[in-house]
């Protein structure tokens, strides 16, 4: 064979072998994630008269994260993110609705929706109940990192219910985020709206639906992962 003829069938020999090579290789890194999460088994915890708080159990998935969201008679209610607990706000007293949830992972994979769970609110009692409970004290944030503020405060006090059936919701500029909602309990997550300066307020609510004025905190947060 001539020199010329033995660099081009080597030259032609190493472009098809880059060319086996790309065509194994390609396949396996354009591949993504396509199992959806298992669906979660749903419960509900607590019913009031506005609100209902459920608990699911975890989707077990091949990625590393999985996500839910609630749906209400079908809708799209609360993002729960990666917690497996939530309470949807805003009910009707006295109204029957059809409880769902569904797992997402990251690679936007939809499991199939949980049981059903029918609720009814409870009927209303604010008639004969009209006072809204104390303004939550000394309420404080936390950079939790990753646009996360822990929110901390002391617990508010009403002249029917006890401490433990308190609602507190909370508001990052101006708009509710159900998924930090709480009842009973005195530190919750939120998370921050935009980068840099946001005002978390918080409100506490009885069983009634009185609500209270407003405690508030504002914090600088940066470097948000949602």
């Amino acid at each position: 064979m001539q020199p010329l003829a033995r660099r081009l069938a080597f030259v032609m020999g190493t472009v098809a072998s880059i060319g086996a090579t790309l065509l194994v290789v390609l396949p396996l890194s354009a591949a993504r994630d396509r199992r959806p999460p298992r669906a979660p088994v749903l419960s509900v915890t607590e019913i009031g008269t506005t609100h209902a708080s459920l608990k699911w159990t975890a989707s077990s998935d091949d990625g590393a994260y999985v996500f839910y969201q609630v749906f209400v008679n079908g809708n799209a209610s609360v993002w729960a993110g990666a917690n497996t607990s939530a309470t949807v706000t805003g009910l009707v007293p006295a109204t029957t609705y059809v409880l769902t949830i569904r797992a997402r992972d990251n690679g936007s994979n939809w499991s199939a929706s949980s049981n059903a769970v029918s609720v009814t609110t409870k009927p209303s009692t604010k008639g004969s109940d009209a006072s809204a409970p104390s303004t939550p004290a000394n309420l404080s944030g936390f950079d939790g990192g990753c646009g996360e503020a822990w929110l901390r405060w002391e617990a508010s006090t009403d002249n029917v219910d006890p401490p433990l059936a308190i609602r507190y919701d909370v508001y990052v500029n101006g708009v509710l985020r159900p998924e930090s909602t709480v009842i009973g309990g005195t530190s919750t997550v939120a998370y921050a709206a935009v980068e840099g300066s946001n005002m978390f307020e918080l409100y506490a609510v009885d069983t009634a639906g009185n609500r209270s004025l407003p405690a508030a905190v504002t914090m600088e947060l940066t470097g948000l992962c949602q």
